[in-house]
Parts: structure tokens; C-alpha cells; sequence
């Protein structure tokens, strides 16, 4: 099934969702907006072909008694009811694109070191080890070297 009516010019409709979106006007009010500009459309070309128009010249008709698709988009986005909240509150996904980076840079390291918790107790315990052999061993050349540290 066709996202369009089948005499519809589609390019028009496309266009005008095109615009609508990028004015800030939420994607479920678009969607609304054109469902109903498309019965508007088929009615006025149904209009148009009773009175004896060909097709073709009845789809012309219809789009240009609908109107152009500057002046229903202007009018459409006339309406800040129809914004999207990220258009009307545009610091709201700022904050949460910051807060999701800020949140996965700080839990990355927290996985890495629960998804190898073996590999760091070694690490842990084998620094450990070194720095008391390491410390023992100084100690031991302190004594030697000066004399005077008791063992």
C-alpha cells in the first residue's frame, strides 16, 4: 500500500514533510497533518473529476486549490502546540546527551574492571608482592650502607 494517493503529485507530499520536521513540528502531528491533507486532496480531485476534469489536469487542480506547500507549512508551524518538546525545549536533549556521555565515560572503566576481575586481583596482588620485596630489599641495602638500621 502507497504512502500516497495514487494521483497525488508524491514529491509535493515529500517535500512538505521534509519542511515540517525540520521546522520543529513533532513527527506524529506531521504524520496527522498530511493524513488529513491527503483526504482533503482526494476530495477536492474527486470535486474536480465529477465536473468533468481528466485526471491529470483534476490532480493539478486539487494541489493548487490545496494551496503551495510554503504557505501550509508556514501555517502548519504558526502553531507552537504542534512543536516537538525537543524543538520547544531545545536545552532538555543537550542535558541528556551530556549526562549518557558523562554517565557511560564514567562506568567504562567500572566495566572493564568487573568484566576482568581476575586479571585485576593478580595485578593487585602481584604489585603488592613486588612493592614488599621491592621495600625488603631496600631495607636490606639500607642496613648494609649505613650500619645502623636494625634488622
Amino acid at each position: 500500500m502507497s504512502e500516497y494517493p495514487a494521483s497525488a503529485p508524491a514529491s509535493e507530499f515529500r517535500a512538505l514533510r521534509r519542511e515540517l520536521l525540520r521546522g520543529g513540528v513533532a513527527p506524529a502531528m506531521v504524520t496527522r497533518t498530511l493524513a488529513e491533507l491527503y483526504d482533503h486532496f482526494e476530495d477536492l480531485e474527486a470535486e474536480s473529476m465529477a465536473s468533468g476534469c481528466p485526471p491529470a489536469e483534476a490532480s493539478a487542480e486539487a494541489m493548487q486549490r490545496l494551496g503551495s506547500r510554503r504557505v501550509l507549512a508556514r501555517e502548519v508551524m504558526r502553531h507552537p502546540e504542534f512543536q516537538s518538546w525537543a524543538f520547544r525545549w531545545p536545552w532538555v536533549p543537550a542535558v541528556l546527551r551530556q549526562f549518557v556521555l558523562l554517565t557511560s565515560l564514567a562506568s567504562v572503566p567500572v566495566l572493564v574492571v568487573v568484566s576482568r576481575g581476575p586479571v585485576i586481583v593478580r595485578w593487585c596482588v602481584s604489585t603488592g608482592l613486588a612493592t614488599l620485596i621491592t621495600g625488603g630489599l631496600l631495607l636490606l641495602l639500607a642496613r648494609m650502607l649505613i650500619g645502623r638500621l636494625p634488622l
